[in-house]
């Protein structure tokens, strides 16, 4: 019953090296990484998704939800778990996230969750697929995968790739770290230049006019730098309001 992620974030000043904060490492990276996807969706999922399915119900997807109805008006959450988790708290972990009620309804099937989800986010640490190789259950989806960050590791099937419209990544990194995207690359099942960085589609030119089309999946594979400046975000804010402990170092 131990986190799957944790450790200790040690903040410095870039100047000096002096110590300026130390935070719980697990709940930053959690923060961030479901940060990341609520980016993600903000500028690529369809404005009018009001359901989310997750796949995943640990922290890390407790996050992803959290995010998704932060960027979206998500009215209900369909959960799906390999093992048997406690939905009550998995919704009031969300809702007090978000600061509002959602109404969840846990899936016998992830085939099931699929077909009532506009959204459909897996947080997992599956190392095969978690979603049926059916091309049918992705088409006019939103596809988020965050769990797979090996390159002989997947939780998402050939199919996904095959009926996305468009595939998008945090990072380049994602086409060599993640089994998701390198295995289907290596195979010839798609070629690089389907895949898309957020970033380019944020602040290029040549996005401007770039069409997300209707089938989507996205991947997201993070980065230390996000910690850090996401942990300069807080430290600064707990500053500004005063927050924390004073410690003697």
């Amino acid at each position: 019953n131990k986190p799957m992620i944790d450790g200790m974030m040690v903040l410095n000043d870039a100047d000096d090296g002096s110590v300026k904060a130390i935070m719980h490492a697990g709940f930053l990276t959690a923060l961030r990484t479901g940060a990341n996807t609520g980016v993600m969706l903000k500028h690529l999922a369809p404005k009018n998704a009001h359901t989310c399915g997750i796949v995943g119900m640990g922290v890390q997807g407790v996050f992803q939800t959290a995010f998704a109805c932060a960027v979206r008006d998500i009215k209900t959450v369909y959960a799906f778990n390999r093992s048997k988790k406690d939905g009550a708290k998995f919704k009031a972990d969300v809702e007090k996230l978000i600061g509002r009620e959602i109404v969840l309804e846990m899936c016998e099937t992830v085939a099931d969750l699929m077909a009532k989800s506009d959204i459909i986010i897996a947080a997992t640490t599956s190392n095969t697929p978690v979603f049926p190789d059916d091309e049918s259950l992705f088409k006019n989806r939103t596809v988020v995968a965050i769990g797979t960050y090996k390159p002989h590791c997947r939780e998402c099937p050939d199919a996904l790739v095959k009926a996305a419209d468009g595939i998008y990544v945090d990072l380049n990194f994602a086409k060599e770290e993640s089994g998701d995207l390198y295995i289907p690359i290596k195979e010839g099942t798609i070629s690089e230049d389907k895949i898309h960085q957020i970033s380019d589609v944020l602040y290029s030119d040549d996005y401007k006019n770039h069409k997300t089309g209707k089938t989507l999946f996205i991947k997201i594979v993070g980065m230390a730098l996000f910690d850090l400046v996401c942990g300069t975000e807080i430290y600064n804010a707990a500053q500004q309001k005063g927050l924390g402990t004073n410690l003697d170092f």
